[in-house]
């Protein structure tokens, strides 16, 4: 009568899901656990994201008195941490600051996003947000991507 699957044995699989389960939920072992779209939690990785980092809320969290609020950095882990050298400090003709080697990287963290199904951690794309401790979060950002 159908097919039974253990939340931990889905949950262990190295594979892309449509929905990303909440970790608070998971912790709480809250079965079934509010899931996030992936591709609402990509959208705060998108370049053109000024807020550069992000959160969204949990209505299972916010039900049972968990604070609801969760960084979208805790529910998608970036795979891969793209480091760089910032190289030298360019302006543009509208104002707008570059790093000549932000854009070798900036690219290729398309590319790994696009073709590979990738989510890379870069600080001008969603990694890093304004006021932000920028060695705290670069550490943050190691620790959590698989490749470096």
């Amino acid at each position: 009568a159908g097919h039974r699957i253990d939340a931990s044995e889905v949950l262990s699989k190295a594979v892309i899901y449509d929905s990303v389960p909440c970790p608070q939920c998971v912790r709480h072992n809250e079965i079934p656990p509010f899931c996030f779209k992936r591709s609402r939690c990509l959208l705060y990785f998108n370049e053109d994201n000024q807020g550069r980092v992000g959160s969204l809320e949990c209505r299972k969290c916010l039900a049972a008195g968990r604070n609801p609020t969760l960084r979208i950095l805790d529910i998608v882990a970036p795979e891969v941490f793209v480091s760089y050298n910032w190289g030298v400090r360019e302006e543009g003709p509208d104002g707008s600051v570059d790093f000549s080697t932000q854009r070798i990287v900036k690219p290729l963290r398309t590319r790994l996003e696009e073709q590979d199904d990738l989510v890379c951690w870069l600080d001008v794309g969603g990694g890093m947000g304004a006021g932000q401790n920028l060695m705290a979060e670069m550490a943050e950002g190691v620790r959590k991507c698989t490749v470096v």
